[in-house]
């Protein structure tokens, strides 16, 4: 399981970037469109299944086997701490210098060269690994992220009238989608 113990700063468009765009100049949109770019950024995280800013998360899992699959902290900037239960119940701290981050997608934790995992109990929390993640600042995410964030609001925000009154059954085809067909990670466990 992942959770975010740290969540990012800001968020990788800001309004001001949205409206040079062309889509809106007055500031009392601002707020609305500061929750539309943070949704969009949180749809954009689920379907390509990685973290766009600096975040520090926690992977829980039984094992380490089990916590192998960096889905959802990808990229990694650093391991921050590695805990886990040992064969009697009780806490024990693994130096990050006895793990690696394998590159691939999505990255994989292992131990590092001449190390192997040590035994844990059966739990289903047994290890707790906390990662600090995500491209960097709004600056270092990758355009196409920016591209996709931007074009999402500006649909959602031109079709609002009418959601509001009804008359849009559902918004269109939103040929953007396509842009972060790179950066999806797909299924591999």
């Amino acid at each position: 399981m992942l959770r975010i113990t740290t969540p990012p700063a800001g968020l990788p468009v800001t309004v001001d970037e949205f409206k040079s765009w062309g889509y809106e100049f007055n500031t009392d949109q601002d707020d609305n469109i500061r929750r539309e770019i943070s949704t969009a950024t949180d749809v954009a995280e689920r379907m390509t299944r990685r973290a766009l800013l600096t975040r520090e998360v926690e992977i829980t899992a039984a094992d380490f086997a089990c916590a192998r699959y960096l889905v959802g902290a990808t990229p990694v900037q650093a391991i921050v701490s590695v805990q886990y239960l040992d064969p009697a119940g009780q806490p024990q701290t693994l130096d990050p210098a006895a793990c690696r981050i394998l590159p691939g997608e999505p990255e994989q934790l292992w131990p590092a060269v001449g190390q192997s995992w040590p035994a844990t109990c059966r739990d289903p929390a047994a290890v707790t690994v906390t990662l600090r993640c995500g491209y960097g600042e709004a600056a270092d995410v990758p355009d196409a992220f920016k591209t996709w964030i931007i074009r999402r609001v500006a649909t959602s925000y031109e079709y609002r009238k009418n959601v509001e009154n009804g008359t849009l059954n559902e918004l269109p085809e939103d040929f953007v989608d396509g842009v972060l067909d790179d950066y999806v990670i797909r299924g591999v466990w």
